[in-house]
């Protein structure tokens, strides 16, 4: 699934740009969702309640945060999300560069430049290193890495719960731990292999996810967890840092 976030305070263009994802979407083999918004300050809301965005299209030209700004806080929750500014000023490029941005869009928008774009941007998302990539009933499949919860081992299957839903696939949940080592996710215990930024309570004990499952760390792991989720932690992959 792409998350896609449209930021314009003019209603029409937002709508314009939100029709023409629609009109191309069926085009692509990820569900596409977009969320509108017609200010800075919601889109920011957003991202700082976690909402993950693939791409995001933004305005330069807003209230009394200009997209420059919105884009700069963004930076500070998500650096992965393709940030396309939209504006009719070039003077506005320079500045912008120091978030990031994937590219720029000029106003009036036009419908071949945004496909053009889109289909960049899309093969930016899936040629990256955050994707996961698995097999089930002869369907390849991917899915981002920042959207998985855990996998759980269940009859010589591995249940994959994602934030949305779950699938299932074939497959070792031990070697599954060992491809995933540096993608930060944490073997529980023989049948959990939890992603570290999706937890929202360490104890000793247990671990409590984004989703509110609680799921229990056995004894003979509880040392081994912990140094993990430590390990991690001092590497600075803060949860609220996603």
């Amino acid at each position: 699934m792409l998350k896609i976030a449209v930021c314009d305070d003019d209603p029409a263009i937002a709508g314009n740009i939100a029709a023409l994802l629609s009109g191309i979407g069926h085009k692509y083999p990820d569900k596409i969702t977009v969320d509108t918004f017609l200010s800075g300050e919601g889109l920011i809301e957003s991202v700082k309640a976690n909402t993950m965005y693939d791409i995001i299209y933004l305005d330069i030209e807003l209230g009394e945060l200009n997209g420059i700004d919105i884009g700069r806080l963004i930076r500070q929750q998500s650096t992965e999300a393709l940030i396309v500014f939209i504006s009719s000023y070039d003077k506005y490029y320079k500045p912008a560069f120091d978030v990031q941005p994937f590219n720029f869009m000029d106003k009036p928008i036009n419908r071949l430049e945004f496909k053009t774009l889109f289909d960049r941007m899309y093969a930016r998302i899936c040629s990256n290193d955050n994707l996961f990539q698995y097999n089930t009933n002869k369907v390849y499949k991917r899915v981002a890495y920042k959207e998985i919860l855990y996998f759980e081992n269940f009859k010589r299957q591995i249940v994959m719960h994602t934030l949305t839903a779950q699938d299932t696939f074939y497959g070792s949940i031990s070697k599954l731990a060992d491809d995933l080592k540096r993608k930060e996710f944490i073997l529980i215990h023989q049948s959990f292999l939890v992603n570290y930024l999706h937890i929202t309570e360490f104890d000793y004990k247990e671990v409590k996810l984004a989703n509110g499952q609680v799921i229990m760390i056995p004894v003979n792991r509880r040392s081994a967890v912990r140094a993990e989720y430590m390990a991690m932690k001092r590497r600075g992959i803060a949860n609220d840092a996603r």
